[in-house]
């Protein structure tokens, strides 16, 4: 079973588990927005992309592929020739986090914006469609995830520092005493000042990320270990894996391809041995009886040996899996 850092490092996050980003406006359009921002959830493939913005507590959602993005770079860039479409999805990406990039929004429609970038003289810019329902499945979300990760958090500190009498600690009167800030603005007013640098910075993001790994993790660990959890029902344990499959299923086409590569190292070695038998085979030089009864026999061995890989490589690559090879082994 893998630890947490080794399930971590291969975890395939999607759009809905993106982390929110903050991005930064050249032009000033919202004026009750404290240094205009507006918030941003990208999703980059290699060759595609999803993207949602939210303004205004509304969302705005665009899901392009690589025939779209290339024909809407040669539309801005008409001087330009981009060839690799991985560079082109990573610039795009890296844009949207540049301070030097100018970025400008418009209100095209009420279900409508377009986000326009300039770096240089390169140029590209997002059609958004309204989609509502992004806002509380994603923003509001990823918000409460970080409430709940930090109360989490709060708990297991409290519990740690209570458990040692001698430092003293009151958790009431800990919780319940103001905390200052570590600033010299006194005017500052906490519930005007940037509360997007707080939620959506790279703490806020690596809160939210915690949450969708360790919920998943913990799934994984008690599908592959029942033992974890004995107290479980069998329903609530089949309903478990099968809420498993469909990250299993992501992680089995990493393995898929790792066993096709084996099974073209396979295949050369079988050719070679093919090759053999057809020498074996032309081979009309004169021989003993014993010879041949031992050539006859190695044919026979060899035969046996591609008849069986041909078979089991057939089961692996359409059948899929270790069951099949087992039925075929009986």
């Amino acid at each position: 079973m893998a630890d947490f850092t080794t399930f971590s490092s291969t975890y395939p996050f999607e759009f809905d588990q993106a982390p929110i980003i903050v991005v930064k406006l050249s032009s000033l359009i919202f004026h009750e927005l404290v240094d205009n921002q507006i918030l941003c959830q990208p999703h980059f493939g290699l060759n595609s992309y999803k993207i949602a913005f939210y303004v205004n507590c509304e969302a705005y959602y665009e899901e392009l592929s690589e025939y779209k993005i290339r024909q809407r770079i040669a539309i801005l860039n008409p001087q330009s020739n981009f060839k690799k479409i991985k560079l082109l999805t990573r610039r795009i990406r890296r844009m949207l986090d540049s301070a030097k990039v100018e970025i400008n929004f418009k209100l095209l429609s009420p279900s409508l914006i377009s986000i326009e970038m300039k770096e240089g003289s390169f140029k590209y810019k997002f059609h958004c469609e309204q989609k509502s329902e992004l806002y509380d499945q994603h923003y509001v979300k990823h918000l409460l995830l970080q409430i709940r990760e930090l109360q989490l958090r709060e708990q297991k500190l409290l519990q740690l520092l209570t458990s040692k009498p001698e430092n003293g600690f009151n958790a009431d009167e800990f919780i319940s005493t103001p905390i200052e800030e570590d600033t010299d603005d006194y005017d500052t007013d906490l519930l005007t000042d940037n509360l997007f640098g707080y939620a959506f910075s790279e703490y806020g993001r690596r809160l939210v990320s915690m949450a969708f790994l360790k919920h998943d993790y913990f799934k994984y660990r008690k599908t592959i270990d029942p033992s974890a959890d004995t107290s479980s029902s069998l329903p609530t344990k089949i309903a478990r894996i099968i809420d498993i499959l469909p990250l299993e299923a992501r992680k089995l086409s990493f393995t898929l391809k790792r066993k096709q590569n084996e099974l073209a190292e396979i295949d050369e070695k079988i050719e070679r041995k093919r090759l053999e038998l057809d020498v074996l085979t032309d081979d009309s030089s004169p021989i003993s009886h014993e010879q041949s009864s031992n050539d006859i026999n190695d044919q026979t061995n060899i035969s046996g040996i591609i008849c069986v890989y041909d078979a089991l490589k057939t089961c692996l690559t359409h059948a899929g899996g270790p069951p099949t090879v087992q039925l075929l082994l009986r």
